[in-house]
């Protein structure tokens, strides 16, 4: 049997597929991350490359009821797959805005393309920590947390979505890069 072979089936061992995430073969890790015998590191460790594929992995019911219903148990690379998911987004924005998350997961939220521009200023305006946090994280004087859920669109057609800054230090856009 092929490690692609292997990738795809449901009777590979947790294990095995944890050895197959190494793999510098695309397609192998692109199956992992959509098998369900997946192990939680190995999809944490797929999700920022396969966002869809582990986004959409059938395990991710099962790890959300084992840690309660809180998707901040989960790792933030799982959660941040999630939230570009249709099926998970209205339910982790729901349960993001009933309390605090942490900067990744809102974030996530926030480049979601299944987050409205009204969920999101809801979502950032609820807490100007947030705000803050993220015009931090981006380099940004503080006072940029003040131009809201805008800042963030505007920033987000620019290219600076929400992974960028935790991949490496962003360039600081330009004026012209934040122009409507």
């Amino acid at each position: 049997m092929t490690e692609l072979e292997k990738a795809r089936s449901s009777q590979t061992p947790a294990r095995e597929l944890s050895r197959l995430a190494q793999s510098r073969d695309y397609a192998v890790l692109q199956a992992v991350a959509r098998n369900a015998n997946t192990l939680e590191e190995a999809l944490r460790l797929l999700a920022p490359t396969f966002q869809h594929e582990v986004g959409n992995n059938p395990v991710l019911s099962l790890l959300l009821l084992v840690h309660g219903g809180e998707f901040s148990a989960l790792p933030v690379e799982i959660v941040g797959a999630m939230a570009q998911q249709e099926r998970w987004a209205g339910q982790l924005l729901e349960w993001a805005l009933s309390r605090k998350p942490e900067l990744p997961i809102a974030l996530a939220l926030i480049g979601s393309p299944h987050v409205s521009v009204e969920q999101r200023r809801a979502l950032f305006c609820r807490d100007l920590a947030l705000g803050r946090s993220y015009a931090q994280a981006m380099g940004y004087d503080e006072s940029c947390a003040l131009l809201g859920a805008e800042f963030v669109h505007r920033l987000e057609r620019a290219g600076f979505g929400p992974w960028a800054w935790m991949r490496a230090p962003a360039p600081l856009p330009s004026d012209d890069d934040l122009r409507v």
